[in-house]
């Protein structure tokens, strides 16, 4: 059986040769072979899933930001970052599963679509020893009643 690591490195070297991130092509975490779905819920699985990515990034050209994203819960009003922690954190999620993606570097969406995504200070999560950094943003669509909103874990 194909571990959690392999299962990886293959799925985002076929993301970058075939240009998947061009089309927000992702991994969901519950696909994998050997399931994230431990103790810990969703952050749970994210954080495990960063730590692995973490170890592997040396193994992937530079020009690419590999991170994990997750969709929180949407209203019609904005609502901003309205977590302080990981328990708060986790009140928020929706029940979307949360994906690997692979985006090319300075190009990512919340640095070219989302001016205002606001930047999660580090250490706020038990993860940030793998990651760059966190990031969430909301946004409207014209046609959508709700803003969307989103979490993500830069490695």
């Amino acid at each position: 059986m194909t571990s959690n690591r392999t299962h990886l490195i293959n799925w985002i070297r076929s993301n970058i040769e075939r240009c998947g991130y061009s089309s927000f092509e992702d991994l969901h975490l519950e696909d994998f072979p050997n399931s994230f779905a431990g103790p810990g819920g969703k952050l749970g699985a994210m954080a495990d899933a960063c730590e692995i990515l973490a170890s592997l990034r040396s193994e992937f050209p530079t020009g690419f930001t590999i991170c994990i994203g997750v969709s929180l819960r949407s209203d019609q009003s904005p609502i901003g970052v309205n977590f302080q922690d990981e328990l708060e954190l986790a009140s928020e999620l929706t029940y979307n599963t949360p994906s690997v993606y692979v985006f090319e570097a300075g190009v990512e969406p919340w640095k070219t679509q989302f001016q205002d995504a606001a930047i999660i200070p580090p250490h706020t999560f038990s993860w940030d020893k793998n990651s760059s950094y966190s990031v969430h943003f909301e946004y409207k669509e014209d046609y959508e009643s709700q803003y969307r909103r989103s979490f993500w874990i830069v490695v």
